[in-house]
């Protein structure tokens, strides 16, 4: 017969009890969701992607560089515009991203494609040559809110279908009293 020793609650070791495999998968989850989560507000931060979608930062020197390079258009941008900066966010394709221009010039807009109305809408996304957002009128130029800046131009897209509406009527009369 086998003599047991007694032991004392000291000496005795207690092991964790094992971790289960389902609870160190949630654990390696929840730690790949947090370093995805930080990686996206990083590169949203950095303007690298933003809300997941690219953003693109371009500059052309003049007017005519920007029609010739530039997968959209401004019509409403005066041909002596220089300095022409863009930034936009890549996600539907050229006719439905956003993206905000500024221009240095000295010419005044075209007023048969611009008419000022109240401003309803504002920049999804800012750059560091963004002027101050908070005007209340806005010259809107087609799917264009354009704005004067010290030196020229700022513009974004996509306006509101209200803002549109409002030009097109002042833009109607307009072209009514010229007749």
């Amino acid at each position: 017969m086998r003599e047991t020793q007694p032991t004392s609650d000291h000496h005795a070791q207690r092991r964790p009890p094992p971790i289960k495999f389902s609870r160190l998968l949630l654990i390696a989850a929840a730690l790949a969701a947090a370093v995805i989560i930080v990686l996206f507000v990083v590169l949203d931060i950095t303007d690298v992607f933003r809300l997941g979608h690219p953003v693109s930062s371009t500059t052309y020197a003049t007017k005519i560089e920007l029609v010739k390079d530039w997968d959209k258009s401004a019509p409403w941008l005066p041909d002596d515009a220089t300095d022409v900066q863009i930034k936009e966010v890549k996600q539907y394709g050229p006719e439905f991203d956003p993206a905000i221009l500024r221009a240095v010039s000295h010419s005044a807009l075209n007023t048969a494609l611009c008419a000022q109305t109240i401003r309803l809408t504002s920049p999804t996304f800012t750059a560091s040559w963004s002027p101050d957002a908070a005007v209340p009128k806005v010259y809107v130029c087609g799917d264009w809110d354009v704005t004067p800046t010290s030196d020229g131009w700022f513009g974004l897209t996509k306006n509101s279908p209200q803002e549109r509406a409002a030009a097109a009527v002042l833009l109607k009369s307009r072209e009514t009293a010229g007749q």
